[in-house]
């Protein structure tokens, strides 16, 4: 490894020199304001007639003429992007140089190889989507620019900027030369993920799951990160709506049967992967299969209508605790050792589980334990005793303390005098099935009561009327004090307090 001071022009001119990001490098919590804190940096070089600003390292493994980034791939997109979009300002006239030749300048030094072979011309090579995006924007077709894409829309922040600064393209150009990064480049036989691990082990780095993505891709050659990214990785991504730390974690615990510390989901899954010995080919089928399961429960999606039902209503909950055994369960469920039927059964008794409990205020803090251990204990039960779903209740109404399922008694006792009205979570789901039932024409209670469209209101009001004394009698505030709050004494409505 070896490492020098250079200006940030320096090393991102020369004809022959290209930057690639890896797939196992794309960062979707990239937004505007690491291109914020640029312009405002360049400005006040330029204001302050600084000789020179610490734009951070770049970390690269050489590939022939080729950089392939191992850190630092927003600081090398940023600045490619901000050259792009002062190029397009100069060419339509919003900002202006004294030089002539800058914009064939800035564009055949920096931007493009215009001898390369191919037709791919730009000296920066991004993730497949985001090239795809920067190559829109390079060949100014409107008509192709991906507006969600971060990279258009760092592209327009800096386009804006430059529009609205007061430094001219000179002396905006000149500031950007005052960048001083240290570049490293890696020799043949450093260990990149060691050195982007230590790079990263301080400050708001990366994400588990995008440190997991590295350490299952770095390692492979260029082709096989391509293939593996866009066959599994991808689809991981995708199936998790990118949040792939929690879904690994819950993944962690469904096979391990513990969960582990979110910050410690990366080094977690590097202990069970080493010591599991699978190919990479393997953990990522297991993960991309686990992560289908992920989206079932997450969405509701299983392609079962009475399965997806229960689901939905479990979303409601918002009972993470519960997703260990749900991926165990639909992984059962696709081994076809357990049938739909059976499957909607175990999601009802799960539901019945969790709402009795909640009505009866029973402490939550057995349930992690329970739900990262609950299939193992079931799969035993079913060897010796029988159907899935009947050791499954026998295992649940087994549970004393904390862990208890409340009986019928506990439940009736509690429902009665439960306050109703002041609670947060379970609200959507209480209402969604009093309102609801198994009714096939659905009324969508959690969005109307999100949105304001309906309220719970009181039938006996909070403060009562001479009427409402009169008809209750002496006993008015004893009466009020019991059942004000109570499921009795609470409808749903649209209509407000009218």
């Amino acid at each position: 490894m070896k490492g020098e001071e250079r200006f940030l022009t320096n090393l991102l001119e020369g004809s022959k020199t290209r930057f690639t990001i890896p797939v196992y490098q794309r960062n979707y919590d990239w937004k505007v304001e690491q291109c914020k804190q640029l312009f405002d940096d360049l400005e006040e070089v330029a204001s302050e007639n600084r000789e020179s600003h610490f734009f951070g390292s770049i970390v690269c493994k050489a590939d022939s003429d080729n950089r392939i980034v191992i850190d630092g791939q927003q600081r090398i997109t940023t600045s490619y992007l901000l050259l792009l979009a002062l190029v397009k300002q100069l060419r339509a006239g919003i900002i202006h140089s004294t030089d002539n030749a800058m914009v064939d300048m800035l564009n055949e030094e920096y931007l493009i190889d215009k001898w390369h072979k191919d037709e791919q011309k730009l000296k920066l090579k991004l993730v497949k989507d985001d090239q795809t995006a920067f190559e829109a924007l390079y060949n100014g077709n409107e008509d192709k620019f991906i507006s969600d894409s971060n990279v258009t829309q760092n592209y327009f922040y800096f386009c804006d900027r430059i529009e609205t600064t007061s430094l001219s393209a000179d002396e905006l150009k000149n500031a950007i030369e005052k960048l001083i990064v240290i570049d490293i480049r890696l020799a043949k036989d450093d260990d990149a993920q060691r050195i982007f691990e230590s790079l990263n082990s301080t400050g708001l780095d990366l994400a588990e799951g995008d440190k997991i993505r590295n350490f299952i891709l770095m390692g492979l050659v260029p082709q096989e990160q391509e293939l593996y990214y866009k066959d599994y990785w991808n689809e991981i991504e995708k199936n998790t709506e990118y949040d792939v730390s929690s879904f690994v974690r819950d993944w962690l615990a469904a096979v391990r049967r513990r969960t582990p510390a979110l910050r410690s989901v990366y080094s977690i899954f590097k202990e069970h992967v080493k010591k599991k010995s699978t190919s990479t080919v393997e953990q990522l089928s297991e993960l991309l299969r686990y992560s289908v399961h992920y989206r079932t429960v997450t969405q509701a999606c299983s392609g079962n209508a009475k399965v997806d039902a229960v689901l939905r209503r479990l979303t409601l909950f918002y009972a993470t605790v519960t997703r260990p055994f749900l991926l165990n369960l639909f992984e059962y469920r696709q081994m076809q050792s357990i049938d739909d039927i059976e499957v909607a059964e175990c999601l009802r008794t799960i539901e019945s589980y969790l709402f009795r409990r909640w009505v009866c205020s029973v402490p939550t803090n057995a349930l992690g334990k329970i739900f990262e251990t609950l299939h193992g204990d079931v799969l035993r039960g079913v060897d010796a005793q029988g159907a899935y779903t009947e050791v499954l209740k026998r295992i649940l109404l087994s549970k004393g303390g904390s862990g208890r399922f409340p009986r019928d008694d506990e439940f009736i006792q509690a429902f009665r005098e439960r306050n109703f009205y002041n609670i947060q979570n379970y609200k959507f789901y209480l209402y969604d099935r009093l309102e609801n039932g198994e009714s096939r024409e659905r009324v969508n209670v959690a969005e109307n009561l999100q949105n304001g469209t309906f309220s719970i209101e009181h039938i006996m009001p909070q403060t009562l009327s001479k009427d409402w004394i009169s008809d209750l009698g002496e006993s008015h505030e004893a009466i009020q004090e019991k059942w004000l709050n109570s499921i009795a004494n609470l409808t749903l409505t649209a209509y407000n307090s009218n």
